[in-house]
């Protein structure tokens, strides 16, 4: 449907779950993903995955409870 495209998503806790899951969904609508979440393995995981839907995706790694982690993902973002 591409309703998304041209558009660029920051999904927070995106490398499982619930997040994961919106992130494949924005994905398959055209948008370009930020994946977020504490875990650089798993979240290299669901990048690569979005990758084979065609998706343009990236994983920045921070801890929302951190107030300078997540003040330095939405500056990177």
């Amino acid at each position: 449907m591409n309703r998304l495209s041209g558009k660029v998503a920051l999904v927070t806790g995106s490398n499982q779950g619930l997040g994961e899951g919106i992130a494949r969904r924005f994905a398959r609508e055209g948008a370009g993903l930020i994946v977020n979440g504490r875990s650089a393995e798993r979240g290299q995981t669901v990048v690569n995955s979005l990758q084979r839907l065609r998706a343009e995706a990236i994983f920045i790694r921070a801890d929302l409870t951190d107030k300078d982690q997540a003040q330095r993902l939405v500056e990177q973002a």
